[in-house]
């Protein structure tokens, strides 16, 4: 009777140790550790263009033909220039063009302008823009006018006005080109006599 329960209570305490030796523990497989994203690249700022420096512009060249000419001042074409010998009419714009050229200087009242060409080559003539609007009808018929001037040649440079200090006297420019030997006489206006634009 003993022995039969030593046998059974033996066959109890081995029977667990048996289940436990026939499990197979996995050992734990170690997890791999999901890559980051690769960082987005930096985004590198385009640089500002610079600033390319105003070229600042050349003078022109302004060729002109030689004159000869008689009794007549001769000033620089300048800003607060007398445009006049005796009042105090002053020039306030000069076309950039002709920035650095002379004119003929003239009395108020000097009436007529005469000139010579000596050497071939362009001549610029400024004419008063009242022309013969001042004159009385037996004068203003001898006065050269804009058509006489472009019938005979001359060419006005629109936009290139001189301007002056007297609201009614501005100066418009004709160009021609002349040859050496030819001679003028010009009266536009009752008193302004044209002026002469060279180097």
């Amino acid at each position: 009777m003993r022995s039969s329960f030593a046998v059974a209570l033996a066959a109890l305490l081995v029977s667990p140790l048996v289940a436990l030796a026939a499990l197979k523990i996995q050992p734990a497989t170690p997890g791999k550790a999901t890559p980051a994203p690769p960082a987005a690249p930096r985004s590198r700022a385009t640089p500002a263009p610079r600033a390319t420096p105003a070229t600042p512009k050349e003078a022109v060249a302004i060729r002109c033909a030689n004159l000869e000419l008689k009794g007549i001042e001769v000033r620089p074409l300048a800003l607060d220039e007398h445009l006049w010998t005796d009042r105090p009419v002053t020039i306030t714009k000069v076309p950039e063009k002709y920035q650095g050229c002379r004119f003929t200087q003239h009395p108020a009242h000097g009436l007529t302008l005469k000139f010579k060409v000596v050497e071939d080559g362009p001549v610029v003539l400024g004419c008063s823009s009242r022309w013969g609007s001042t004159a009385e009808p037996d004068v203003a018929k001898d006065l050269t006018t804009a058509k006489k001037l472009i019938d005979a040649g001359w060419v006005r440079q629109v936009r290139d006005e001189v301007e002056t200090s007297s609201y009614d006297m501005q100066f418009l420019i004709f160009t021609r080109d002349c040859k050496a030997g030819e001679e003028f006489t010009f009266r536009t206006e009752k008193y302004a006599p044209p002026i002469l634009i060279f180097k």
